[in-house]
């Protein structure tokens, strides 16, 4: 007798508490469907810049003659100048843009004095006997470079210099919208805010379910 009761305690306990399971399960699917709203005009406003970007990438290389511009035709020491960076606090992430472009006067100095120091001289035709340079000479010759360095830290140069100084109105444009597409931190936040709030409602949504079934189980138990 006194099993039965238990049985029949615990059938109206899970019968009693489907309302309230199934309330939680619509909160959270009504939260699911806004965080997909909000990723779906989030991407479609950085699809937006993209696709300005590609179209005038297409714009710059049919324009131009006997060349073509894209990642396969520059420098490989070529670095971005805009980065991303993403930083997990719990249930949200926090997106902090860091510009890194440098002066594009300053960047074009830098860069006619690197290539001018790397130019190695002619070799002469009779080659002359090596003077062995004076201590003082060494240890000044070594601060100079030393005061060179600290006052010239690795920049980056703007990608455009490596397809010449007179780049097409085009490929700056294209990279403009590139750049606007990474920069646009409200919409790049919301996207990534919004993705990773979706899985997490992925992950609730399918415990809440296996709760239910149990619960509807009990339910049919009684």
């Amino acid at each position: 007798m006194a099993a039965v009761e238990v049985i029949t305690s615990s059938s109206e306990a899970a019968h009693d508490a489907l309302p309230e399971l199934y309330d939680r399960l619509d909160l959270l699917w009504a939260h699911y469907l806004q965080l997909v709203h909000d990723y779906t005009i989030a991407q479609a406003s950085i699809q937006k810049h993209l696709a300005t970007g590609f179209f005038s990438l297409t714009q710059a290389n049919f324009q131009s003659s006997g060349r073509r511009y894209g990642r396969d035709f520059y420098d490989d020491r070529a670095a971005a100048t805009v980065r991303v960076k993403v930083y997990d606090t719990g249930s949200a992430n926090i997106v902090k843009m860091s510009g890194e472009a440098k002066d594009s006067g300053k960047a074009r100095q830098r860069s006619e004095k690197g290539e001018e120091s790397t130019q190695l001289p002619s070799p002469s035709p009779t080659p002359e006997p090596e003077e062995k340079p004076a201590p003082e000479d060494d240890i000044d010759n070594d601060d100079d470079t030393s005061d060179e360095a600290s006052e010239n830290p690795a920049t980056i140069t703007d990608p455009l210099r490596w397809f010449g100084i007179l780049t097409p109105a085009s490929l700056r444009s294209a990279q403009e919208s590139f750049t606007s597409a990474v920069l646009d931190e409200a919409t790049l936040s919301k996207a990534l805010n919004a993705a990773r709030g979706m899985r997490d409602l992925e992950g609730d949504i399918r415990k809440l379910r296996k709760a239910i079934k149990k619960a509807e189980k009990g339910a049919a138990a009684a």
